[in-house]
C-alpha cells in the first residue's frame, strides 16, 4: 500500500501530467489541474434523453437474414450432417413399394317408383351405399376368410404367405394394408394394396375381392329386407304412441272444458283482464279512502275553526256518490271500462264493432250522469250550507260511513282479486300443460314422417339390385415403383437438412443482435458516440488494448481517442467529469472501453483516474497490470482512506482504483448516502474520473452507481448485444435519472468506421 505522500502518485512524476496548482482537496500530493476546453453548443449527442418510445417491431429484411447466416454458418454442416444420417437411415427403413390393384364397378340401375316414374339412386343414397362397401371390404370377417382361402399355387392357406407368417396379428396387419376407393365421382371400386413383394400382394388382394363378392353380395337383399322389417316395426310403435298421447291429450282438454289449446289461450286472455280491472278498482277504492280520511281531517279543522263555509265542489261530488242512483251509475259505467279494455285486447284492430259498441254505452253513461249531477248539486251545496257545526256534524258523519263502505268494498275486492288469482294460476299451468303433450303429438309426428320416408328408401333400396362387376382383377405390376422411394428418400435428406440452417438462422435473426452501427440510431434512437474496430484473435486484441493504454498509436487507439474527443466536448457544455461505462450484459467490450478512454484521457493531458466498479467481476486491474487489492471495496467498508487506494499505472497521466476484495459488507455500503461523498472527492482530485461498472442488466450495482455520475456510456459489441437488451439498458439507467451520453459500438469494419462521424452527427 502507498503511503499518503508516496511520491509514485505525484502528478509531476508521470509523463503528461500538466503543472499543479492548489486543491481543496488532495491525495498524496495529487492536486487538480485546471485547464480551458473549447464551449460547444448543441452537441447532438448531448440532446436530452427522452426515449423514441417503444422498441420498434423486428422487420425481416434480406440483409437482416444474410447477417444471421454469416453468424451461424456453421449449420449448414450440422444440416449436411443431419441429412446425410436421414439420407441413410430413409435408405435402409424406406422399402421399395409395388402396388397392386382390383378393379370393380357398381352399377347404378334405375330404382324402380310408384307408376311408371323411375329415376336414379340418390346421391345421398349413393354415397352411403359405396361407404358402405368399402367398409364390408375391410371387415375382419372377410379377412379372416380371405386368410382361410387356398393358394392357387401351392394348395396352402394364404394365411402362411411368407409376408403375412411374420405378423402377430394376420388379420389386423392385412385390415391396415389393404385399401379400398373410389376414383372420383365414378361407379368404380378399387381394391388395391402396397408392398416389397408383387406376387404375394396379387393373391392377397384377389382373395380379399373374392371373398367379399362371395359371401357380401349374396347376403345384401338378406339385409335390406331385415332393414325393412324393422323400420316398420318401429313405425308401428310409434304409431302406437302417438295414439295413446292424444287420446291422454283429448282427456285432459275436455276436463279443462276447453276444445284445443287456443280456446284455452282465450280463457286466459279474458281471465287476465278480469284480474287487471279488480286490481284496478280497488287502487280506485283505495284512492277514494285515502281522499275520505282527507276529507274527515278537513271537517273536524273546520269545526274547531267555528266559522261558516262554502261547501267545496270535492265534498258536493262525495254526497253525490251516496245516492243509490248515482253510484249505480258510477259502477256500471266502470263495468263497461273494463269490457271495453278486455276486448281491445282480444281484438287486434281497436275499431273494431264489438269495441264501438261498448263505448258508446259508456258514452250515453255520461250525459246520464252528468244530467244527475246537475239536478242533485243544488240540494246537495244547500243541504251542506248554514252553521259550520251543525254542517260539519252532518258531514263528518256522511264522510264516517261513506270511509267505512269504501273499507267493505275494498275487503270484497282483496277476496275477488285472490278467487281471480288462483284461477289465472290454474289457467296458467292448464295451458302449459296441453302446450307440452300438443308438442309431444308433433314429435312423433315428424319421426313418423322421418321413418316413413327411410322405409321408402329402403323398399327402394330391395328393388333396385345394383349388380358389383368384376373390372379387373389384381397382377403383378410391369413397372417397378422404386422412384417413389428416392422421391421419399430425398425428400426426408432435404427437409433433415434444412431443419437444423433455417432453424439456427430463425432462432439467430429473432435474437436480433446488432449488424452495423447503423442499428442504434435507426432502431433505439441512440446517440452513437464512437466506433472500435474489430481485433482479429485474443493474443491481437490484448497487444492493441496494452498498445493503446501504454500510448502507443494502432487502430484501436485512434477510435478510442474519437470517443474521448467528444467526451472532451461534452465535458465542457456539461461540466461532465464521472462518466459510467457500462454495457447491457457481461462480455461486451465495457472494459477495454474503460481501460482505452480513461488511458487516451491521460495521453490527452487530463488526470484521469480509473474506478473498477465491477466489485463482483473485476478485471481491469489485470489490463493496467495493478493489484486487485485494495480498492473500492475496501473503501465502501472504510477500513483504507481513498488515496490509499490510488495507484499510480504504466500510462501517461493514468491512476486507477481496483475492485478490492469483495463481500457482502461492501455490496451494503455501496448502497449508502456516503458513497456520493468519495465520487465528489474524487472529482475535485481529478480531471476525469472513469468508471468500469458491471452490466446493467445482470447486476443492480450498476444503477446504483449510476445515480452519483454525470454521465454513462454504454458499450456495445457487434454480432453479441442484442437490440431489446440495448434498449432495455437505455431505460433503466434512464429510470434512475443517469444522463446517457451514447454508445460506442465494437467490432466495426472499416467501411462502417468511416461512416461513424456522419452517423454520429445526425
Amino acid at each position: 500500500m502507498l503511503p499518503p505522500n508516496s511520491p509514485e502518485i505525484n502528478p509531476a512524476n508521470n509523463r503528461g501530467n500538466s503543472a499543479v496548482t492548489d486543491s481543496p482537496r488532495m491525495y498524496g500530493s495529487l492536486v487538480p489541474m485546471q485547464f480551458e476546453l473549447p464551449q460547444v453548443v448543441n452537441a447532438p449527442w448531448t440532446s436530452p434523453t427522452a426515449g423514441p418510445g417503444p422498441l420498434p417491431a423486428m422487420i425481416v429484411t434480406v440483409g437482416g437474414v444474410l447477417n444471421s447466416f454469416r453468424r451461424r454458418w456453421w449449420s449448414v454442416a450440422l444440416g449436411a450432417l443431419v441429412g446425410g444420417l436421414a439420407l441413410a437411415l430413409a435408405w435402409v427403413f424406406v422399402p421399395a413399394q409395388n402396388e397392386v390393384e382390383a378393379i370393380l364397378e357398381l352399377s347404378r340401375e334405375p330404382m324402380e317408383m310408384a307408376g311408371d316414374r323411375r329415376q336414379e339412386m340418390p346421391k345421398d343414397v349413393w354415397e352411403n351405399y359405396k361407404a358402405t362397401q368399402a367398409t364390408l371390404v375391410k371387415t375382419r370377417l372377410t379377412l379372416m376368410n380371405a386368410l382361410n382361402s387356398k393358394d392357387k399355387d401351392t394348395g396352402r392357406p394364404l394365411s402362411e404367405l411368407p409376408v403375412v407368417r411374420g405378423e402377430w396379428d394376420g388379420v389386423g396387419w392385412l385390415q391396415k394394408k389393404i385399401r379400398v376407393w373410389f376414383p372420383g365421382d365414378a361407379s368404380i371400386m378399387v381394391i388395391g394394396m402396397k408392398g416389397e413383394d408383387p406376387q404375394q400382394m396379387v393373391k392377397l388382394v384377389n382373395a380379399v375381392t373374392e371373398t367379399y363378392l362371395n359371401e357380401f353380395t349374396s347376403n345384401e337383399k338378406t339385409r335390406q329386407r331385415d332393414e325393412l322389417t324393422k323400420l316398420k316395426e318401429h313405425l308401428q310403435g310409434l304409431q302406437t304412441s302417438y295414439d295413446a298421447d292424444r287420446k291422454k291429450y283429448d282427456l285432459r282438454a275436455r276436463q279443462l272444458g276447453a276444445l284445443n289449446n287456443q280456446e284455452m289461450q282465450l280463457r286466459h286472455q279474458q281471465a287476465n283482464a278480469a284480474l287487471q280491472s279488480l286490481i284496478n278498482r280497488a287502487q280506485q277504492v283505495t284512492s277514494l279512502m285515502t281522499d275520505k280520511k282527507v276529507e274527515i281531517i278537513e271537517i273536524k279543522q273546520r269545526m274547531q275553526l267555528g266559522s261558516s263555509y262554502e261547501p267545496s265542489q270535492q265534498m258536493i261530488d262525495e254526497k253525490l256518490l251516496e245516492n243509490p242512483k248515482f253510484r249505480d251509475k258510477i259502477a256500471r259505467r266502470e263495468e263497461y271500462l273494463a269490457q271495453k279494455r278486455a276486448a281491445s285486447t282480444s281484438f287486434v284492430n281497436p275499431e273494431a264493432a264489438a269495441v264501438k259498441r261498448i263505448q258508446a254505452k259508456i258514452d250515453t253513461l255520461d250525459a246520464e250522469i252528468e244530467q244527475l249531477r246537475d239536478e242533485l248539486s243544488p240540494q246537495i251545496r244547500q243541504s251542506l250550507g248554514g252553521d259550520v257545526n251543525q254542517a260539519g256534524q252532518y258531514q263528518l258523519q256522511g264522510a264516517e260511513q261513506a270511509l267505512a263502505l269504501l273499507q267493505e268494498e275494498l275487503t270484497n275486492l282483496e277476496g275477488a282479486i285472490t278467487k281471480a288469482q288462483t284461477e289465472l294460476n290454474d289457467l296458467h299451468t292448464s295451458t302449459g300443460e296441453l302446450d307440452g303433450m300438443q308438442q309431444g303429438l308433433d314429435t312423433l309426428r315428424q319421426r313418423m314422417a322421418m321413418v316413413n320416408t327411410e322405409i321408402l328408401k329402403a323398399q327402394l333400396n330391395l328393388e333396385a339390385k345394383p349388380p358389383i362387376t368384376v373390372y379387373n382383377m389384381a397382377s403383378v405390376p410391369e413397372s417397378s415403383h422404386d422412384w417413389m422411394r428416392y422421391f421419399m428418400v430425398a425428400s426426408l435428406g432435404g427437409l433433415a437438412f434444412c431443419i437444423p440452417v433455417v432453424g439456427l438462422i430463425a432462432w439467430d435473426f429473432t435474437q436480433r443482435r446488432l449488424n452495423t452501427s447503423n442499428d442504434l440510431p435507426e432502431a433505439l434512437g441512440v446517440k452513437l458516440v464512437g466506433t472500435i474496430p474489430a481485433l482479429a484473435g485474443k493474443r491481437k486484441s490484448k497487444s492493441k488494448e496494452a498498445a493503446g493504454a501504454l500510448g502507443g498509436r494502432t487502430p484501436l487507439a485512434d477510435a478510442i481517442d474519437g470517443v474521448r474527443t467528444s467526451l472532451m466536448r461534452d465535458a465542457a457544455a456539461e461540466s461532465t467529469r464521472i462518466v459510467l461505462v457500462t454495457s447491457p450484459v457481461g462480455r461486451e467490450g465495457k472494459t477495454t472501453l474503460a481501460t482505452q478512454l480513461a488511458a487516451s484521457l491521460g495521453r490527452a493531458g487530463r488526470r484521469t483516474l480509473l474506478i473498477d466498479g465491477d466489485l463482483r467481476h473485476p478485471s481491469a486491474h489485470r489490463a493496467l497490470g495493478v493489484a486487485q487489492e485494495p480498492g473500492l471495496s475496501e473503501i465502501l467498508r472504510s477500513e483504507i482512506e481513498i488515496e490509499e487506494a490510488i495507484r499510480p499505472t504504466r500510462a501517461n497521466g493514468l491512476w486507477m482504483i481496483p475492485a478490492g476484495r469483495f463481500d457482502e459488507d461492501a455490496l451494503h455500503a455501496l448502497a449508502r448516502d456516503g458513497v456520493q461523498e468519495v465520487f465528489k472527492e474524487l472529482a475535485a482530485g481529478f480531471d476525469f474520473v472513469i468508471i468500469d461498472a458491471p452490466p446493467v442488466l445482470t447486476d443492480s450495482d450498476a444503477l446504483v452507481i449510476g445515480q452519483h455520475v454525470d454521465a454513462a456510456i454504454i458499450s456495445v459489441l457487434r454480432d453479441i448485444s442484442r437490440v431489446p437488451q440495448v434498449f432495455d439498458a437505455r431505460d433503466r439507467l434512464r429510470t434512475v435519472g443517469v444522463r446517457l451520453l451514447g454508445c460506442v459500438y465494437h467490432g466495426a469494419k472499416a467501411e462502417q468506421r468511416t461512416l461513424r462521424p456522419a452517423v454520429a452527427a445526425k
